[in-house]
């Protein structure tokens, strides 16, 4: 694997204690993959009710990805419970202590997949505020400096031929078709309206930005370069693709910019300056990081942006009178009828 070694270390020192036994390992995976959802449970306020909080999970919980990610010895689920950590107490956390445990949970997560390191950029802006707890965003640098040096690169030695620093413009293009699908419905559970958006100028800036990205590089399915695995990748490869360009993606990648920008312009007018620039420069960080890696796979994007999407959710939340469930349990039980289609019934259906 091209990742850090964190998670095999991890593994390796509790095997010592629990043997090595596939199952054994599978079950650490998923009993941390569950870690996900309660650290996302308990980061509402305590007013929000418990139907709410579940209608808000349903959509990850439900994910094909993320099912799959628990089921299996990976490392995304692990990096993710970090990553979460990371971005809730950045986002959320009042705590004197929320900053400095966010800071070494972004060097455990950076240990575990190095791409993470774009958890730098919320703790920063936090962090700048408090003079006197800059010193947060050194764990992580540190270990990616070690990486770095041990590697002679951002990769291990043996992977360093296939990832030769090319930009990976349909990540940032896929990203943002999944934010155009899956965004709408916490707009909605939010109340958002769009009567004003066509004037915002969030709103063009986040659609230019998706021509941008679906133009900048070739969008057709490819399994040699690296653009395949995902449900997104099999619809595409149904459409034209003039000049390696999809049509789905110069379709798509402006409305999800567009969702982008609305989501950022609500956050920014309703729940102010403070919670609005670090999750939208978080995000921001993350789909520039996904770039850095010709390996498109939806499993690296779709769970992640489903935990920006419900903090987003938890941010507005203190301003607004209800949040509207029903949006977000019809986007879970896609996710979950899916998940019956491409895993469970494909493992366990008929032969």
């Amino acid at each position: 694997s091209a990742t850090a070694p964190g998670y095999s270390y991890f593994l390796a020192g509790l095997s010592l204690l629990t043997g090595q036994e596939r199952i054994v390992l599978r079950l650490v995976t998923l009993i941390l993959s569950l870690g996900v959802l309660v650290m996302l449970w308990f980061a509402w306020d305590g007013a929000t009710s418990p139907w709410t909080r579940f209608a808000a999970l349903l959509p990850l919980a439900g994910s094909n990805f993320f099912i799959k990610s628990a089921s299996y010895i990976v490392t995304d689920n692990p990096a993710l419970l970090l990553t979460a950590g990371v971005l809730v107490l950045t986002l959320t956390g009042k705590s004197p202590a929320a900053l400095p445990a966010a800071g070494l949970l972004a060097a455990g997560s950076v240990f575990l997949r190095q791409i993470t390191g774009w958890l730098e950029v919320p703790l920063f802006l936090r962090a700048v505020r408090r003079p006197a707890q800059l010193w947060v965003v050194l764990p992580a640098l540190a270990v990616l400096g070690l990486l770095i040096h041990a590697w002679g690169g951002l990769v291990p030695p043996a992977w360093q031929t296939q990832h030769r620093g090319e930009i990976a413009y349909a990540a940032g293009a896929y990203q943002l078709a999944l934010l155009a699908l899956m965004g709408p419905f916490f707009h909605a559970a939010a109340g958002g309206s769009w009567r004003e958006a066509g004037r915002s100028p969030w709103v063009w800036a986040g659609a230019t930005l998706g021509l941008v990205l679906a133009l900048a590089g070739p969008t057709n399915a490819s399994h040699e370069a690296g653009r395949w695995g995902g449900y997104l990748w099999n619809i595409s490869a149904h459409f034209p693709a003039p000049g390696q360009r999809s049509l789905f993606f110069l379709a798509l990648a402006p409305v999800g910019g567009a969702m982008l920008g609305q989501l950022a312009r609500i956050l920014w007018r309703d729940a102010g300056q403070l919670a609005a620039l670090p999750w939208f420069a978080a995000l921001l960080a993350f789909l520039a990081a996904g770039l850095s890696n010709r390996q498109v796979y939806h499993r690296y994007f779709e769970p992640t942006l489903l935990v920006f999407l419900l903090l987003w959710l938890v941010l507005l939340a203190p301003h607004r009178r209800e949040l509207f469930r029903r949006p977000l349990l019809w986007l879970g039980s896609g996710q979950v009828l899916l998940t019956l289609l491409t895993a469970h019934l494909r493992t366990f259906g008929p032969a």
